[in-house]
């Protein structure tokens, strides 16, 4: 849903939908944005069995057919971390990219998502900092440790 609002597409019918009914053509889930060159596929209504559908044969062959069709494929996925979705959909992706919330990710986090992503074979891209700052992300680790009780300096 919110990949939907940052393009400016239109709330239309999306991957869980073609993923559940056959015969879905693409034209009918790959939609312009307010982007130049960028089309999406927005997620669409969740099912009660997102992990079943992404290990199916259907998205495998939904996957090929957009690759036929764009020059790269970038899949938004949910945190790495004990999220089978995520390294579901890693998997059939050349790579990727985590994405650390500056102001709420901890470098524990982080690397235990990159490392659940290495545990799959993925070949890792790197990291991006997204939101807050440096010293924001090294405040909310100091935050942590103090919960835990191991106050130290911050790194």
């Amino acid at each position: 849903p919110a990949q939907r609002r940052v393009c400016g597409a239109e709330a239309t019918h999306g991957l869980a939908e073609a993923l559940r009914v056959p015969g879905v053509p693409l034209e009918l889930i790959v939609q312009a944005t307010s982007i130049e060159g960028i089309a999406l596929v927005a997620a669409g209504l969740c099912p009660a069995n997102p992990t079943e559908l992404l290990e199916s044969a259907r998205f495998d062959g939904l996957l090929g057919e957009l690759r036929e069709r764009f020059d790269a494929i970038v899949i938004d996925s949910p945190p790495a971390p004990g999220m089978a979705d995520a390294t579901l959909l890693a998997q059939r992706s050349d790579a990727a990219i985590v994405v650390v919330r500056g102001d709420h990710t901890s470098r524990a986090k982080a690397a235990a998502a990159v490392a659940t992503l290495q545990r799959t074979s993925t070949r890792v891209l790197g990291t991006l900092l997204h939101g807050g700052s440096g010293a924001m992300a090294a405040v909310h680790e100091r935050g942590e440790r103090r919960a835990r009780g191991s106050e130290g300096g911050v790194p």
